[in-house]
């Protein structure tokens, strides 16, 4: 029997997120991910009448290329931060910076005191667009004492140094490119702000 002369297929929705590039509406964190160690090359459109059983969607075949220098990041922490960042694209960094959950989340992994310890993953909360007086993003009315504020509103500050320092704070996620992501997270490192465990363990 003659090989097949594609071996390598994967569906064309997916495959498009793999090639999505920034500004373009389907760009998001697994483009983000991948493109920090790979290239992805289109090679072709594989209908789906050219499979036995025919499946339900087209497929495409891409090629996915090491790139032959890879950046010196925790792969970890670079997860964790493209996760916090993307968890809503289309805002401004300044915004997503700005809730509650997240922050206090940040503020356990720098291990900062003056506020309740919580087991519940800051992804298990769903993001609204209501505001506090202080200034902070209010996820679902959750509340915290005062000295809990206090402290919020002190990191949230240096939050917003950081982003301001990099010009970042009015830009949006699915507009940045991987170098800038980089950038980004360099300057959390400087200021010795992380996003997993594994970095703090590590060192960096």
């Amino acid at each position: 029997m003659k090989e097949p002369q594609h071996r390598h297929h994967t569906l064309k929705e997916f495959a498009r997120r793999l090639l999505a590039n920034p500004g373009e509406s389907e760009f998001n964190r697994l483009a983000v991910n991948v493109k920090l160690v790979a290239d992805v090359e289109f090679i072709m459109n594989v209908s789906k009448k050219d499979f036995l059983p025919c499946p339900k969607v087209d497929s495409s075949v891409v090629k996915i290329h090491q790139k032959a220098e890879i950046p010196e990041v925790d792969y970890k922490e670079w997860c964790a931060f493209t996760r916090t960042c993307f968890t809503k694209k289309n805002k401004t960094l300044g915004a997503i910076f700005k809730h509650k959950r997240m922050l206090v989340e940040l503020m356990k992994l720098q291990e900062t005191k003056g506020y309740e310890e919580n087991n519940t993953l800051y992804s298990d909360y769903h993001i609204n667009d209501t505001e506090d007086k202080d200034g902070l993003s209010n996820e679902d009315n959750v509340n915290f004492s005062s000295d809990v504020v206090k402290d919020l509103n002190l990191f949230r500050d240096i939050i917003n140094d950081i982003l301001s320092s990099g010009g970042f704070e009015d830009k949006r996620p699915s507009k940045l490119s991987r170098e800038e992501l980089l950038d980004l997270l360099s300057l959390f490192n400087r200021a010795r702000i992380h996003f997993s465990w594994s970095s703090k363990t590590d060192g960096k």
